[in-house]
């Protein structure tokens, strides 16, 4: 389990890496000279999902549980407080 907890987490480096260096490309290259690498990501994510779906489903579903257990100290730290509803604004003739 370590042994592959440390892939995932090197392999969430070179993603982290790459992304960045993407959206870089991104605002630095013109669109039209984007589109074969769009191209080729479009066409080969879905055969690397199809190889290692059990692996990223796990993955993906820790995520999302990281995210629902953030989104929830979040929500009763700051977003309970805001008031919900109708605001009383008086309009002024």
């Amino acid at each position: 389990m370590s042994s592959s907890s440390s892939v995932w987490e090197a392999l969430l480096c070179i993603l982290k890496g790459k992304a960045a260096i993407e959206l870089w490309l991104a605002a630095m290259i013109p669109y039209r000279l984007q589109l074969p690498n769009w191209f080729v990501g479009a066409h080969t994510m879905p055969v690397l999902y199809e190889k290692y779906e059990d692996e990223v489903g796990g993955f993906v579903d820790s995520l999302l549980m990281k995210f629902h257990s953030h989104y929830k100290k979040m929500d009763t730290g700051f977003l309970s407080r805001i008031p919900s509803g109708r605001f009383g604004f008086k309009k002024h003739d």
